[in-house]
């Protein structure tokens, strides 16, 4: 599983540099037509399908066709779904989840914040009413005057707003800056050789990727063998300076270099294998409307072994959502990752009617929830 989340970053960082050399093209080259109409495009669909307000993101996680080896650890099927809405003006924010497997499933879960309620949603511990809450506004006259301040007092004023007294220690939180470099090692100077270093190679990958614009399609090809160098320059030069800085000590006394700790040689630890081919559709307005990929491989190799994930990736934009789906295969398991992102008019809170205070519990109440965890 940690291959994949690592495949999953490299995908991440290929196509995000790749739409970045959208927004930053170059003119006076044969590819200047295909890469201008294409920074145009992306430059009107950020602006024309931005969503304003409220939003709502769903995310489905499939796991499937999983391989005799890890079946038994993991089962043969595990499924995620996650949403999750927002709306930072009215400080408002929930999620819901649920996920099954073989072994274990959950369902109907979710947690909603905003000033004045804080409610959790667990069918599987507190069945009393469908929301277990607090109100952070109350919260510590709330706890004082309950049996719970019988046992351990709060000492704040019964008055005071517990969202306020949270963001106080936050703020008072007493971190010794000099300590901390003492122990990473001099991380600006680090992170100065990073943004330098990734800077040039940004530059060089964009020369590497190829554009042709047929009139109805931009294709943007990342070529596998130049991606290949910019990967392994990434791992090797880059994090060789940032782990030198960090664990300078700690390397030298033991005579260390990069492979040795990671098991592999840093920069052949991950490789793509095919070229990756993305081509961009467009409405009437020259918006962009969908991006897909032909199926690519990237190879992630250590000191045990090799494993080769399979990417294929198709998005699409609208006024009303965008979608995004990446399929993922291996010889131990298929992966299909589905996220659609919306505007919504607002994030509903719970009805009071289905919510019930943490402090108007009955003791059966809290026997049983603590029966969930063996604790009665």
């Amino acid at each position: 599983m940690k291959k994949i989340i690592l495949g999953l970053l490299v995908c991440a960082l290929l196509l995000t540099t790749a739409c970045a050399t959208d927004f930053g093209l170059k003119s006076g080259s044969p590819k200047e037509d295909a890469e201008s109409y294409l920074k145009k495009a992306m430059a009107l669909t950020a602006k024309d399908f931005a969503v304003p307000g409220a939003c709502e993101t769903d995310i489905t996680l499939d796991i499937h066709n999983v391989s005799a080896e890890l079946a038994d650890s993991i089962g043969d099927n595990m499924k995620l779904n996650l949403n999750v809405k927002a709306d930072t003006e009215a400080k408002r924010f929930s999620a819901a989840a649920s996920f099954t497997s073989d072994f274990i499933t959950f369902s109907d879960y979710e947690v909603f914040f905003d000033p004045s309620l804080i409610a959790l949603k667990a069918p599987d511990f507190f069945k009393a009413k469908p929301y277990l809450s607090i109100n952070p506004e109350t919260f510590v006259g709330d706890w004082n005057n309950s049996f719970f301040g019988e046992l351990a007092p709060l000492p704040f004023d019964d008055d005071a707003d517990f969202s306020d007294i949270f963001a106080e220690m936050l703020e008072e939180m007493d971190f010794d800056l000099d300590d901390m470099t003492s122990l990473i090692g001099d991380y600006e100077s680090a992170l100065a050789v990073y943004e330098t270093q990734m800077l040039d190679l940004s530059n060089q990958f964009e020369d590497s990727v190829k554009y042709t614009y047929d009139g109805t399609y931009v294709t943007q090809t990342i070529q596998a063998g130049d991606t290949n160098d910019f990967i392994s320059e990434l791992f090797s030069n880059i994090m060789q300076d940032m782990m030198n800085s960090i664990l300078e000590d700690a390397v030298s006394s033991a005579g260390l270099d990069m492979s040795e700790i990671f098991g592999a040689d840093v920069g052949d630890m991950i490789r793509l294998k095919d070229d990756v081919i993305l081509k961009y559709e467009f409405d009437e307005k020259g918006r962009v409307t969908a991006v897909s990929s032909n199926r690519f491989e990237i190879e992630l190799n250590d000191v045990d072994d090799t494993t080769v994930l399979g990417f294929e990736i198709n998005c699409k934009f609208s006024e009303k959502e965008t979608s995004v789906n990446i399929a993922i295969d291996s010889e131990y398991l298929g992966l299909s990752i589905d996220i659609i992102y919306r505007g919504i008019g607002e994030v509903p809170a719970p009805a009071e009617s289905d919510t019930k205070s943490f402090f108007d519990l009955s003791l059966t109440e809290l026997m049983d929830m603590l029966s969930v965890f063996g604790l009665n």
